[in-house]
């Protein structure tokens, strides 16, 4: 049977809300715990977050609590409470580290020239879709205490995210990534 990935992409308009995980650093912590916050795609210690825009102007919907620089993107979808919050019939659009998750919409696997043309355009109108959380992460990081190594408390790190995240919405409000 042939896949007719004309139909997927019908999907992406009921799609309401784009996914993605954001690491923020932090200083290096005491010996028992470096091996959680290490991340290796980071190649430092870091903090994760989930954070979850609306497609259609960027505004910030959804932010998960912390997690350690260890955990997985798909790991952190499942036990952030996110899915739990999905209506019947809801999808989300992620990227290529939510694959394995019925409930997202992700590019097709695989390298850039192993892939199909349908599948490379497939790829393409998911990463023009998928951009803007990808701009909402790039406003979050505009706060410096988010870009380089925190040095306060773990623990206070996820208070700090939530008022910037606040405030990022704020300025989307005023200033919208994609206009209507």
């Amino acid at each position: 049977m042939q896949i007719h990935f004309e139909d997927r992409l019908q999907e992406t308009v009921a799609i309401k809300v784009v996914i993605d995980v954001t690491e923020c650093p932090i200083e290096r912590p005491a010996i028992s715990t470096q091996r959680q916050y290490y991340s290796g795609k980071a190649k430092s210690h870091t903090v994760k977050y989930e954070v979850g825009c609306g497609i259609s102007i960027g505004h910030i919907v959804w932010t998960s609590r912390l997690f350690t620089g260890s955990t997985h993107d798909l790991r952190i979808a499942r036990s952030s409470g996110l899915l739990d919050q999905i209506g019947t019939g809801e999808r989300l659009l992620a990227d290529k580290a939510y694959n394995g998750e019925h409930t997202f919409v992700t590019p097709m696997r695989g390298r850039w020239h192993q892939l199909s043309e349908n599948q490379r355009e497939y790829n393409k109108l998911i990463g023009k879709k998928r951009v803007i959380i990808e701009h909402v992460n790039a406003r979050l990081k505009i706060f410096h205490v988010l870009s380089v190594p925190f040095r306060g408390e773990v623990e206070d790190h996820n208070t700090i995210f939530n008022v910037i995240a606040q405030l990022v919405n704020i300025d989307i409000k005023i200033h919208p990534l994609r206009r209507r």
